[in-house]
């Protein structure tokens, strides 16, 4: 036997089945529907019958809490339990970034959890209560008990309003979930007891039974790899980077806002190639070069890169690839600082712009509101808004002591969706919905981002392929391309230890490898990454990030765009080469490394720094595309008292050199 407790929001009699439709739920966009059956009973069944439904027209005409029993499974009515009570409980929400009363978003294990508890009052004046609520397992017969976070007052005017009750957090009853309860598996949640709180005295409240029975299901966590960029302007030079708060609250927004337990973030201090003012392309070509080293050592490549710039300086728009299969290569930039925006307060706005064109990187579009471009016209609720006037969907920020964020209710119809430009931002069931499976599809491809590592060059005697009887070296090719200019500029190239090339044979962009006297060897179509369009002027921008093997003869790789040539890097006349690294002593600017290649050597090298706190098990890269031969180490990427290793790369995109040398800082002062 199964029991459904509630309010009836509506009756329906179906004269053909004899059968009386009861609809049941805390409003009228949040119900369940029972059935009692008239049809084919005998005397006495068909009186009980009678009276039942006379029991249920009485409670829907008078909003009296009513329990309807049931088999489990089964909407055919057997019972009716109604019971006066001076409180009502109106319905139970269990959230924990955006929901309907009906719990229709999925709800993620362990993920901080609240039970938002919804009741009407009776009584003839305001009556503030506390109370406790009963949590059990299905399988489990014990159940645990928990007090509420706060206490409520409980008009009587508001009676039955639960829409009302839904906008602000201080309405509700809350409870928060223990982390154990929240694992993976169902759970159900009972109302214990409810206390005025100025008497002491427990009120009676109906109706009994369970609130709400939900499911926990696992799901994959956020990788994030946070590239903080740092650059100097103004007279005399002034440095700016974001701030500890900008990477800290970024990190719990997304943790809060987006379909995860857990964000694996990291973060690193750079410094930007480009000068100012910059542009995110710019940002964005060097994120994937740093990318591109740090999944040559190793990374977990289901990991999203991007890259963090203040505003103290300047303002640089955001912008991201919006891949349309999965692929965690796919990254962005964009800006943060203090702004309030007129409706953000905490201190900074790089939490919710991060959560934006993040959002792009899990290929979701803009909706086309608030001026912007209108790219997904799937988008189901109205003005960008979480929600439609139904009021069915609630956001529900659970807050972060740390920051002093207190839980916070948005309401769906005042909020918008992160992907739109409107004010008030969190993510709506649409997009909170979408970047979870977009998050299960990356996951399932592995560590390895669906294959990684060199190709296999080995071929039984007499299948040995033409022009490969020698090894090729992987390349990263890092660049910038307009499809509508029809223009590009190589970025990056990098010799690298791990990648798959993965060529696009409908691409309008081509690599091509030349030899001497310019032969062709090979021409590769690589896969065109564009950018979410944050402007007119931008249409057509996009990134490549493509691995390709290059033979040993090669002296040239070209950059082609709809059949032109746009630009050229050729392979210097001297091998690149790198020793006598220094590593100078730590102070308040951070570690200062520098080197040389010995004699001099012809221009067009490059340097690459990377280090590791583990003994070289795992690097990441803290510089990329110098073109000094000294670097001077953020403090903020030292530890300090870990041992580290620092290797420096030379390279002319066609080949490379390196050399390591461990520091610590109890070492040297």
């Amino acid at each position: 036997m199964a029991e459904t407790s509630g309010v009836i929001q509506g009756l329906k009699w179906i004269r053909g089945a004899r059968a009386l439709l009861v609809y049941i739920g805390p409003t009228s966009s949040a119900l369940e529907v029972f059935v009692l059956h008239f049809e084919g009973m005998d005397e006495g069944e068909l009186g009980g019958h009678k009276a039942m439904a006379q029991l249920i027209a009485r409670a829907y005409g008078v909003g009296l809490p009513i329990t309807l029993f049931h088999d489990v499974g089964d909407i055919a009515i057997t019972g009716v339990d109604v019971r006066f009570a001076s409180i009502r409980v109106d319905g139970a929400e269990v959230t924990q970034s955006i929901q309907s009363l009906n719990h229709a978003v999925p709800l993620i294990a362990l993920k901080t959890t609240v039970v938002r508890l919804y009741l009407s009052s009776r009584l003839a004046t305001n009556v503030t209560v506390q109370g406790a609520i009963r949590i059990r397992r299905p399988s489990e017969g014990t159940s645990r008990t928990l007090a509420s976070l706060n206490n409520v007052v409980l008009n009587p005017a508001l009676f039955g309003q639960v829409d009302t009750l839904r906008r602000q957090a201080t309405n509700s009853l809350n409870f928060a979930l223990p982390p154990d309860m929240t694992a993976a598996g169902g759970l159900i949640v009972e109302l214990a007891s409810l206390t005025n709180t100025a008497t002491n005295v427990a009120l009676n409240f109906g109706p009994p039974g369970d609130l709400a029975t939900v499911t926990f299901i696992d799901s994959p966590p956020l990788r994030l790899r946070m590239i903080g960029i740092s650059y100097a302007q103004g007279s005399p030079p002034q440095t700016f980077l974001p701030t500890s708060l900008d990477f800290g609250m970024t990190i719990s927004w997304l943790q809060r806002a987006y379909p995860v337990a857990q964000v694996l973030a990291s973060q690193t201090i750079v410094p930007a190639n480009a000068a100012v003012p910059f542009g995110c392309g710019d940002i964005n070509t060097q994120v994937a070069a740093l990318r591109a080293l740090d999944m040559s050592a190793g990374a977990d490549a289901r990991t999203h890169y991007y890259g963090l710039v203040s505003d103290g300086g300047f303002f640089m728009r955001g912008c991201s690839g919006v891949p349309s299969t999965p692929d965690p290569s796919a990254l962005g930039s964009g800006p943060t600082g203090p702004g309030t925006w007129g409706w953000d307060f905490d201190g900074t706005y790089g939490d919710w712009y991060t959560g934006h064109e993040l959002g792009h990187t899990f290929g979701r579009k803009h909706p086309g509101f608030c001026g912007e471009t209108h790219d997904d016209p799937a988008y189901p609720f109205v003005a960008g808004q979480l929600s439609n006037a139904d009021d069915a969907y609630v956001g529900f920020d659970v807050g972060d002591a740390s920051f002093g964020l207190t839980m916070t209710a948005l309401p769906g119809t005042d909020w918008h969706d992160v992907m739109t430009y409107c004010s008030k931002q969190w993510l709506s069931s649409y997009t909170y919905m979408g970047i979870r499976t977009r998050l299960l599809a990356e996951d399932a491809l592995g560590p390895g981002g669906g294959g990684s590592g060199r190709p296999d060059e080995r071929f039984p005697p007499g299948f040995e392929q033409p022009g490969q009887g020698v090894k090729r070296t992987l390349v990263s090719v890092i660049a910038e391309v307009n499809l509508r200019d029809g223009t590009g500029k190589i970025a990056y190239l990098l010799p690298v230890e791990r990648g798959e090339p993965k060529p696009d044979p409908n691409s309008p962009v081509r690599i091509r490898i030349t030899g001497r006297k310019g032969a062709t060897l090979d021409e590769v179509p690589v896969l065109v990454k564009p950018f979410a369009e944050e402007s007119p002027h931008e249409a057509g921008h996009a990134l490549i990030d493509a691995i390709i093997a290059v033979p040993p003869d090669a002296s040239a790789i070209e950059l082609y765009v709809h059949g032109k040539r746009v630009d050229t890097k050729r392979r210097s006349s001297s091998a690149p080469i790198v020793r006598d690294v220094r590593v100078h002593s730590y102070d308040a600017e951070g570690l200062l490394l520098d080197w040389d290649e010995g004699t001099p050597r012809k221009g067009g090298h490059r340097y690459n720094v990377l280090m590791s706190e583990d003994n070289g098990r795992t690097w990441h890269t803290v510089a990329v595309g110098l073109r000094s031969r000294q670097f001077r180490i953020h403090p903020e990427n030292l530890s300090k008292d870990r041992r580290v290793l620092f290797r420096v790369e030379a390279t002319d995109g066609f080949r490379s050199a390196k050399t390591v040398v461990e520091w610590s800082r109890a070492a040297n002062g």
